[in-house]
């Protein structure tokens, strides 16, 4: 019975080394995220504890044996373990080192990844990175490297690291796949999953209309997945929200508007986009009608446009008292934008 590994790295900068990086033994997959340490044996004896005391303060590790698969994960390191059944286990890191094990039988893949990669699967989840499943997905029927690849992309969505703070715009990134001999590209992430990561992909490089066609389709056959399956049901939310936010791309904003009627997430993508079109009217007559965020986005753009009597007056007259109203009347005019940035905005509120 044959085991398959594949792994990719990606140092965050060209300037610096890289401590993240990937060890493949005869009976393991590695992912290390430290300082260098000695070389790795060609197998790992004994307990994978005493392995991850001497392997740096971030390890993920897959073992296996004819009968067992064993995943450790240690500091800021995470595994996706892929069940046969389509079920999919996330073992996160910390300390002390934990060890779950399964029959290899059950298992189909392993993917084990460093914070570099795990973190920004977690953290730009809202703004378009796919289900644990289509992570997978992705990673099955383009690679390891098309995942690191990905994540450095979506990474470049915020320049700023004002959604994700962190030290440098781009972190080491390193990530492994384990492949047991049931498991087969594609064959478990097929129809929606694959459709929403191609709708995820169009967002990222703003292809908005067909992003919106691709979401629009995946919400329609959920529409009645059975409550008890949590990842079509997870399909279906993840569509909803991101067609809100293809509309939105798009300047699709009469379709955006009857779909905010009884979507919130909508609701908070028009409220966003009206604010980064500057306009103030529009984002009254929400205010108006009980919508707090175009509120304060209202207060914002209108602060931004130099006027802070007029934003003052709104929030007396719509929400007096509120408290989020007063932070943004109160914040520094040198922490307002020049312009409305949609890019920025559309995930914070």
């Amino acid at each position: 019975m044959t085991v398959r590994v594949e792994t990719a790295q990606r140092p965050g900068s060209p300037d610096e080394p890289a401590h993240a990086r990937t060890v493949v033994l005869d009976d393991a997959a590695i992912v290390l995220d430290g300082p260098r340490t000695g070389g790795a044996p060609r197998l790992l004896p004994g307990p994978l504890t005493d392995f991850a005391r001497t392997a740096g303060p971030t390890v993920a590790v897959c073992r296996w044996t004819d009968e067992v698969i064993e995943v450790l994960v240690m500091g800021t390191a995470t595994a996706f373990v892929s069940h046969r059944d389509g079920g999919v286990h996330i073992a996160r890191g910390g300390r002390p080192a934990a060890v779950r094990s399964w029959p290899r039988e059950d298992i189909d893949a392993v993917l084990l990844m460093n914070d570099g990669v795990a973190a920004v699967t977690e953290r730009f989840s809202r703004a378009g990175f796919p289900h644990e499943r289509d992570i997978l997905e992705l990673v099955a029927t383009g690679g390891v490297q098309a995942l690191v690849d990905h994540v450095h992309a979506v990474e470049d969505t915020d320049p700023r690291r004002l959604r994700r703070p962190r030290e440098r715009r781009h972190d080491d990134k390193a990530a492994a796949l384990v492949m047991t001999e049931t498991f087969v590209p594609g064959s478990r992430y097929q129809l929606p999953y694959s459709t929403l990561t191609a709708a995820y992909r169009a967002l990222e490089r703003h292809d908005f209309e067909t992003a919106a066609g691709l979401f629009r389709s995946v919400a329609r056959d959920t529409e009645h997945a059975p409550r008890d399956d949590e990842d079509l049901c997870h399909a279906h939310s993840a569509a909803g929200n991101g067609y809100a936010t293809a509309l939105a791309g798009a300047g699709r904003l009469d379709e955006l508007t009857a779909l905010a009627a009884d979507h919130r997430f909508a609701r908070r993508q028009l409220d966003v986009r009206l604010y980064a079109d500057g306009r103030a009217a529009d984002l009254r007559q929400r205010a108006l009608a009980g919508d707090l965020l175009a509120l304060f986005m209202l207060i914002r753009l209108l602060r931004m446009r130099g006027d802070d009597d007029a934003a003052r007056r709104a929030a007396e007259q719509i929400a007096p008292g509120n408290e989020r109203a007063r932070q943004i009347l109160a914040e520094p005019r040198s922490s307002l934008p020049t312009e409305p940035e949609y890019d920025r905005f559309r995930e914070q509120f």
